[in-house]
C-alpha cells in the first residue's frame, strides 16, 4: 500500500498525526520507493474458502471413479487418469485456484504410480507401501520419483518438489542397500538434503528481490533439505559419541543451532530454521534429562525456552537480521543476498 500525499494532509486535518510526523512519514516513504526491500516469504496455498469447495468436489468425484474402479476392475484407471489430467490443466494454467490445482495434480500422480504398477505387472502392486521389503519399498519409491518429475516438469508446481525429492532420496537411500539400522543409512539422506540446499540457495541468489515463481521453488527446497540435512547430522552425533558426553554433545547441537539460524537468517529463510527446530527441541530435551531433570520437566523447559526464542526472533526478525548483514565482512556476497530492512 502507497500513502498518499492527500491522505497524509487529511490525516493531519483530523488530527490523526501531527504534521510534523506526516512530513516524517512523507520523507520515509519517498526514501524507501526505489530502495530494493526484503520481502517475508510467500506462503500460500488456499486462497479463500471457494477454493476448499472445489477440493471437496475433487475429493468426491476421485471418490466415486475408485468405486467404479473397484466394480469394474482397474482397467477403467485410463479414463481416470484423463479426466484428473484434465482437471490439473485447467485448474492450473487457466485458473489462479492454488489449492484445487495442488489436490488435481496431487490426484493425478497417485493415478499414475497405480498405472505403473498395473500394466508392468509389478508385485509391489499388491503390497502395503510400508511393506518390510526394501524391494517393494524401492520400486514404489521410485514410480513416486519418476511420477512426480513428470507431473512438475508439466505442471511446474512448486509445492511438488517436496515430495519429488522425498521420493528421489528414499529411492538413492534404498539403491545402495544400506541397513536401516546402521548409522551409514544416514549418510546418503545427509548428502541429499545438502545438495537440495545448495540448488536452494542457489535459485535465491538468482532472485535475491523474490519477484519470480524462484522464490517458491527454493522455499520448499528449503523445506525439505532442511530436515533432510539436519536429521542425519544430529542422529550421527548421538550414535557416534561415547557414553557420558552430555555436555559435549550439547555444545555439538547448540552450535549447530546457531549456524543454522544465522544461516537462515543470512538467507531471510524462516523455513531454513523452523523446519529444524524440532529436532533440537527433542535433542536438547533428551540431553536435559540424561544430565539429570526429569523428562517430563527437561522437553518441557526446552520446549519453553525454543518457543519464546522463537517468537522473539519472529517479531524482530529484519532487527536482527540487518545487524547480522552488517557484521558480513564479504561486500560481494551481501549483493546476492536478499536486501534487509
Amino acid at each position: 500500500m502507497i500513502i498518499r500525499k492527500d491522505d497524509l494532509e487529511a490525516a493531519v486535518e483530523h488530527g490523526i498525526i501531527s504534521a510534523r510526523a506526516a512530513k516524517a512519514l512523507s520523507e520515509f516513504t519517498l526514501k524507501r520507493a526505489n530502495v530494493p526491500r526484503a520481502a517475508n516469504e510467500p506462503f500460500r496455498i488456499v486462497n479463500n474458502f471457494a477454493e476448499v469447495f472445489i477440493c471437496i468436489g475433487l475429493f468426491i468425484i476421485f471418490f466415486a471413479a475408485s468405486t467404479l474402479l473397484f466394480m469394474f476392475g482397474l482397467n477403467f484407471l485410463p479414463l481416470m487418469i484423463l479426466v484428473f489430467w484434465a482437471f490439473s490443466e485447467y485448474f492450473t494454467f487457466h485458473t489462479i485456484k492454488t489449492a484445487p490445482a495442488i489436490i488435481s495434480v496431487g490426484l493425478l500422480a497417485y493415478l499414475l504410480v497405480e498405472a505403473i504398477f498395473h500394466f508392468t505387472g509389478n508385485t509391489a502392486a499388491n503390497q502395503s507401501y510400508f511393506s518390510q521389503s526394501t524391494t517393494s519399498l524401492f520400486y514404489v519409491a521410485l514410480a513416486w520419483a519418476a511420477v512426480l518429475g513428470v507431473v512438475f516438469a508439466r505442471f511446474r508446481l512448486p509445492i511438488l518438489l517436496l515430495p519429488l525429492v522425498a521420493a528421489i532420496t528414499i529411492s538413492i537411500s534404498l539403491t545402495l542397500s544400506l541397513d536401516t539400522e546402521d548409522a551409514k543409512f544416514l549418510i546418503p539422506l545427509g548428502v541429499c538434503g545438502l545438495i537440495t540446499l545448495a540448488v536452494a540457495t542457489w535459485l535465491d541468489s538468482r532472485d535475491p528481490l523474490r519477484r519470480s515463481k524462484t522464490n517458491a521453488y527454493a522455499f520448499w527446497l528449503f523445506i525439505i533439505g532442511s530436515p533432510l540435512t539436519i536429521h542425519p547430522l544430529l542422529v550421527g552425533i548421538f550414535v557416534s559419541m561415547p557414553d557420558n558426553s552430555e555436555t559435549i554433545i550439547a555444545i555439538i547441537v547448540l552450535a549447530i543451532a546457531v549456524l543454522a539460524t544465522l544461516t537462515g537468517l543470512l538467507l531471510d529463510r524462516r523455513s531454513l530454521v523452523a523446519s529444524s527446530l524440532i529436532y533440537f527441541t527433542l535433542s536438547i530435551g533428551w540431553l536435559s534429562s540424561q544430565i539429570g531433570a526429569g523428562v517430563t520437566m527437561a522437553v518441557t523447559t526446552t520446549s519453553l525456552t525454543i518457543g519464546l526464542g522463537v517468537v522473539l526472533l519472529g517479531v524482530f526478525w529484519y532487527r536482527i537480521r540487518a545487524v547480522v548483514l552488517q557484521l558480513l565482512p564479504l561486500p560481494g556476497l551481501k549483493a546476492k543476498l536478499p536486501p534487509g530492512l
